[in-house]
């Protein structure tokens, strides 16, 4: 794939056995529900960039200490931050918890999932939008839509490589005036939400 084309990145934390085996990331197990993933949202995978935290496979799949030895990550950050310069996408996606940490720094994807945001440490003010990793998908499959839909707004929101925030005007105790304008107004409006 030309990088010029490579507008999303999706990265998870560290390669399994089958990715090792055929030095790919994603091929193995959590794979195949990204692939499955991706098709329900309309994004064909040969159009993405797929990486990982750390390079190796983790003993009993626990990257813990790793996230702990600060020379370890930071070699880890500057080889995908490297393969991401290369491939400079518009939107990162982190996939579960550690790879939210590698570029916030910690946080629970449960709290973050489906909001754009900033990379802090690895590529720091890039555009990400986290969201669940595939083998949480595969144990909570009540989620695979919610995934799905990070990924179709992480997708809308590859197409522009800045933060676009949503512009909001807020009427807190409004006159009995105002809402009248407002109702009016909103018959014209795109987009209406009330809380």
């Amino acid at each position: 794939v030309d990088p010029g084309s490579q507008r999303l990145a999706i990265i998870g934390e560290a390669p399994g056995m089958e990715e090792l085996r055929d030095d790919k990331p994603f091929v193995g197990p959590s794979g195949r529900i990204l692939n499955g993933l991706l098709r329900t949202a309309g994004i064909e995978r040969d159009m993405l960039f797929l990486g990982n935290i750390f390079p190796a496979k983790a003993r009993d799949n626990d990257v813990t200490p790793w996230m702990k030895d600060a020379e370890l990550s930071e070699k880890a950050f500057a080889r995908l931050n490297a393969d991401l310069e290369k491939f400079q996408p518009h939107i990162i996606v982190p996939m579960g918890d550690t790879a939210l940490w590698g570029f916030l720094g910690g946080g629970s994807i449960s709290a973050v999932r489906g909001n754009v945001a900033e990379a802090t440490r690895i590529r720091p003010g890039a555009k990400i939008l986290p969201t669940f990793h595939p083998q949480y998908v595969q144990k909570q499959w009540k989620d695979y839509v919610v995934v799905v839909g990070d990924l179709q707004k992480a997708w809308r929101q590859a197409a522009f490589p800045e933060i676009r925030w949503p512009k909001r005007e807020l009427m807190v105790e409004p006159t009995f005036n105002e809402v009248l304008w407002w109702i009016d107004r909103c018959h014209k409006a795109d987009l209406l939400s009330v809380d």
